[in-house]
């Protein structure tokens, strides 16, 4: 029974060691990228109490994927599947008493990640207010 045991602690010693499975939905590539939001073409920033997040809904299989906007608009994709994706930036706002911000949600045009494409511009369109 001990030696079973021991084997048992062996082999999942060896699964770990030879690492994690690739994450779902990565079977296809994947790109490296940075962006820019934008409205009417003209860059938009946000005010250091405001917080941005695209949240991306990838066609394919419905996987999603949080991105952090910066103040200055832009942001930064380390990993995404080449695929099309539905927009939707979040904007969250600081409330007294330390309460859960509650997002603006705003529907955007879909994303089409390409291959070999390093950067994008999400527009949020002309009608857009802070």
């Amino acid at each position: 029974m001990k030696r079973i045991a021991n084997l048992l602690v062996i082999l999942a010693m060896g699964a770990l060691l030879q690492g994690c499975p690739p994450p779902k939905g990565a079977e296809g590539p994947t790109e490296e990228f940075k962006g820019q939001i934008t409205a009417a073409g003209e860059p938009v920033s946000f005010t250091p109490e405001e917080q941005a997040k695209l949240q991306v809904v990838r066609h394919g299989n419905g996987e999603r994927f949080g991105v952090i906007v910066k103040e200055d608009g832009t942001f930064n994709v380390e990993w995404m599947p080449v695929d099309t994706y539905t927009v939707m930036l979040e904007r969250y706002k600081a409330q007294e008493g330390g309460r859960s911000p509650i997002p603006v949600v705003e529907n955007l045009e879909n994303l089409v990640i390409e291959e070999g494409k390093k950067e994008y511009t999400v527009d949020l369109g002309e009608n857009w207010k802070r």
